[in-house]
Formats: C-alpha cells, structure tokens, sequence
C-alpha cells in the first residue's frame, strides 16, 4: 500500500432506516448487567417494476432489530406484531451457533437507536378535541383567491 492511500480519508458511515412491519411481538430480556434488551423481527415489503419482465414484481426483507436500555423498555410496551414502524441504526453482525447441526452462521441485524412506531389508529370524532377559533390559521391572502379555504 502506498503512502497516499494511507494517507487518504476514508468516511465510516453505518447508517440504516427502514420503514417495516413486526413478524412477532417484541421480546424483553436482560442481559447480565441488567441491562434491558429488546429485540424483535420486521420485514420490509418492496415493490418494483422488473422491465426485463415488464410487470410489478414484490420482495419481501426480514431482519431482526434489537434496541438497549430505556428505547428497549418502551418498545416492549408499545409494540406488537403487525406493527408499522420506522427504524434507524446500524448494521452489526454476530456469530449465532446452531448446537443441532454444529455450525457457525453469521446473522446481520440492526442496532436501532431510534424507532417510530407508524401504526395508524382510527379514532372517534368526539375523541379528537376541536382545534380552538384562536389557533385556527387562515391561508394567506394569495392563497384565499384561488379558492383554497381554511
């Protein structure tokens, strides 16, 4: 290796966000220092146009997510399965040995630090409190001409 290319800055970006649905409730565990953990599985639903085939095609991603600390003790309570969320982290890798078989696999999941859960819940009219006439805003004056009301 030359000294330029030791020289050279290289970014270290890890960075995921994924917009997915929960494949099971979540699970709470502590690890040894009583640390909470959380983890639970999503899978992440993509469509696209195939031109070779010229039709929509699906594709289906399942990926385990895993969160710490207080982020992992409000997704235990808030979550489950079927949930809509929105996830960002990290990607990390870990060795998982299946005893039956005797062999080593390496599993990709995602180290959330921060989860949105997006599920839509319908609710009643009469749950939803009217907006007070005071914090009611009316569009600007250009916007009134054309027709759009507030």
């Amino acid at each position: 290796m030359s000294n330029n290319a030791e020289k050279m800055f290289v970014p270290n970006i890890n960075r995921v966000m994924v917009v997915a649905y929960l494949t099971k409730d979540p699970e709470l565990r502590y690890m040894y220092n009583r640390v909470p953990m959380v983890s639970f599985g999503v899978v992440i639903r993509r469509e696209y146009f195939d031109l070779r085939e010229q039709k929509t095609k699906k594709d289906s991603t399942f990926v385990r997510v895993v969160a710490t600390d207080e982020l992992a003790e409000r997704l235990d309570r808030t979550l489950k399965k079927g949930s809509l969320v929105f996830v960002e982290g990290c990607l990390t890798c870990r060795e998982v040995h299946v005893a039956e078989i005797d062999r080593k696999f390496s599993a990709v999941e995602i180290r959330a630090f921060y989860v949105q859960d997006l599920t839509y819940t319908e609710k009643k009219e009469e749950e939803i409190p009217p907006v007070p006439e005071e914090e009611q805003q009316t569009p600007p004056p250009d916007l009134q001409d054309h027709g759009v009301e507030s």
